[in-house]
């Protein structure tokens, strides 16, 4: 199952970032392929898309937050056949710096679906996590910096 792990340095104090966590529309903006997301309490409802070659596809994950506390979730979700699960941690550096670590594991089962999760994470791994910080920068109005190597 591949595993996606990136840290991100966020100029911006731990609050911030709370805040961008605690609407999931942000998510929306941030996260490529994500077309739509709602929260209910500790279940959420994510709409994604994807393309391979001529075949685009949209499904969807239901999924549940498994663990929160300050600064940290565990979320799994399901749908269709593909299966994640991750966290997202995030803790000061100083009071106006943040170390963010985001990883999730992926199971993408059989199917159409699978492809295309596949071909996206054997493709575009690299240019979705600098979309990510470009989006996390432009929404949290913070300079946002790789601190790992993607995995």
């Amino acid at each position: 199952m591949p595993v996606i792990r990136q840290s991100y340095e966020v100029y911006a104090p731990p609050a911030r970032i709370a805040e961008l966590f605690d609407n999931a529309q942000n998510a929306v903006t941030i996260v490529p392929h994500l077309v739509d997301a709602s929260i209910t309490d500790s279940s959420f409802v994510t709409v994604w898309e994807g393309k391979l070659g001529p075949i685009k596809k949209r499904f969807t994950l239901n999924g549940r937050i498994t663990e929160q506390s300050l600064g940290h979730f565990g979320f799994v979700g399901d749908g269709e056949g593909l299966k994640v699960r991750g966290t997202a941690e995030y803790t000061a550096i100083n009071p106006e710096k943040t170390l963010l670590t985001v990883e999730v594991e992926i199971d993408p089962g059989r199917g159409i679906i699978a492809g295309i999760v596949d071909h996206i994470i054997a493709n575009e791994k690299d240019e979705n996590l600098s979309y990510v910080r470009r989006k996390l920068a432009e929404n949290l109005k913070a300079r946002v910096e790789p601190v790992t190597a993607a995995s």
